[in-house]
């Protein structure tokens, strides 16, 4: 065999040799992307599942909040609409104010002074001494307050000194029998006399009781209780809230009326 033909041999086997390696290389190289591929469709696959149980999650607790909401919604009482009269009530801040707040109270009621103590006060800062809204009350003595009547008119014998009455008579809402009725209206520095003669003669009386009307026409069961809506002329047509509610219930509110009227 002479040497070019050892040569050309070599060389075929040498070039076989490298196509079977090309093949082997090429096979694991095959092998291992579909393992790869594989692996990131598992991957996928346990991402997604994932993300379902994640949405699941997200759901359950979107679920939970509406629950919450509702319960929330319970204790405010049902979302109604109602029309009351105002004309001729007690109120406070712009006589001319679109939005307006009526309050339905009770002086011997705990959670009416709950409410003076912890709410009202703020309320009156932010909207009605701003001229944004206007605040009305309305009497409601519950029977069972066997005080609250007389106190009621004790407010009314106080004339333009009504809100100041208001403040200190809830400011002492355990304390309203007719002996300290009087001590109040001397803080005041109003005329004994005459505030005595008011409330001996039960001037304000049908007052008190027109409240009481006013109130279970339109449904009022309990104090406090409030409606909180748009004046037209004489009349407040507004949503109906029950009890003593945090400030931020009906600051949230109040606000959303506002931003309808701008």
């Amino acid at each position: 065999m002479t040497a070019r033909k050892k040569l050309t041999d070599a060389l075929k086997r040498s070039w076989l040799a490298l196509a079977i390696a090309c093949v082997v290389a090429a096979g694991a190289f095959a092998a291992t992307v579909y393992e790869l591929r594989m692996q990131v469709a598992r991957q996928g696959a346990a991402t997604r599942g994932d993300l379902q149980a994640l949405r699941g999650e997200l759901q359950e607790i979107r679920r939970l909040l509406e629950s919450s909401a509702g319960e929330k919604e319970d204790e405010m009482g049902p979302a109604r609409s109602v029309r009351v009269r105002i004309a001729g009530q007690p109120s406070l801040g712009n006589p001319r104010a679109s939005l307006v707040m009526v309050e339905f109270t009770d002086f011997q009621c705990p959670y009416c002074a709950s409410h003076h103590t912890r709410t009202f006060e703020g309320l009156k800062k932010a909207f009605v001494d701003t001229n944004q809204m206007r605040y009305v009350s309305v009497d409601f003595p519950l029977d069972f307050h066997k005080e609250a009547f007389k106190a009621a008119e004790a407010a009314h014998c106080a004339e333009e000194k009504y809100w100041p009455m208001y403040s200190l008579l809830f400011a002492n809402f355990r304390n309203l029998e007719p002996g300290n009725l009087l001590k109040y209206a001397e803080k005041l520095a109003l005329n004994p006399a005459t505030f005595k003669a008011c409330l001996d003669s039960g001037r304000y009386a049908e007052k008190v009781r027109q409240g009481l009307a006013k109130g279970r026409s339109i449904g009022v069961e309990g104090t406090p209780t409030f409606v909180i809506g748009r004046a037209e002329g004489s009349v407040v047509r507004g949503r109906v809230i029950v009890g003593a509610q945090p400030p931020e219930v009906f600051t949230e509110i109040i606000r959303s009326h506002l931003a309808l009227r701008r």
